[in-house]
């Protein structure tokens, strides 16, 4: 397998819980402690790693789609700067700076994600 780098902090069972928690969908499947996906037509397999996440096969085409969905393309920095400024989201943000040695969850978004065939828009 070939490594993948996601800058710290980062958990992969964080970020992919949702996959686990609400099962099978159309696009992505959890199967042996990774997630499974097509991509290009070549079907990827993404496990935890030390430094990130092992991909295979990895390649430029894929590398975006597996980013996009453990959530690495959100600026996580900016995101807890934004948010202490808010005053529903301050409190979090503090409580989340305050355990900043402890991996925190990317928001995980599937690109391609299948839509309803009912025949509307």
């Amino acid at each position: 397998m070939t490594l993948l780098s996601i800058p710290e902090p980062y958990a992969f069972e964080l970020s992919t819980a949702r996959y686990r928690a609400f099962g099978t969908d159309l696009a992505n499947l959890w199967h042996d402690d990774g997630l499974h996906r097509v991509v290009g037509g070549r079907e990827i397999r993404i496990t935890e790693a030390p430094g990130g996440v092992d991909v295979e096969p990895l390649d430029a085409e894929i590398e975006p789609v597996v980013r996009k969905l453990l959530g690495a393309e959100f600026d996580l920095d900016t995101f807890y700067a934004f948010a202490s400024t808010e005053p529903t989201l301050a409190h979090r943000s503090r409580s989340s700076r305050s355990r900043a040695s402890s991996p925190r969850s990317r928001p995980s978004r599937s690109p391609c994600t299948p839509r309803s065939r009912s025949g509307t828009a």
